[in-house]
């Protein structure tokens, strides 16, 4: 009877010490999917803000040609080929 109890308790215990080992090693993997996707994210956040600032770059100049225009027409006097090429400018902005 003894010898029966410490043979189950020593299948117990190696059962519970595999489980340990497999949730260890479940933990350790899990850690290691959130690293590589924390990894992808940043590499994706770093390339997300070159784009826009290449974009911003790019833009800045219609940016600032309808600020002119903007004024210019707001005026209402000036040069008229100046007043015409700045209405259509903005319009042509506001329909895209």
């Amino acid at each position: 009877m003894k010898n029966t109890l410490i043979k189950v308790g020593s299948i117990l215990a190696i059962v519970i010490v595999a489980y340990l080992a497999w949730q260890a090693y479940s933990t350790f993997k899990e850690g290691e999917r959130v690293q590589a996707e924390a990894a992808a994210l940043i590499t994706e956040y770093e390339q997300l803000k070159e784009n826009e600032a290449a974009y911003q770059q790019q833009i800045n100049p219609y940016q600032s040609e309808r600020l002119r225009c903007a004024e210019f027409v707001r005026q209402d006097s000036g040069d008229f080929s100046e007043f015409a090429y700045c209405q259509r400018y903005l319009e042509l902005g506001d329909s895209r």
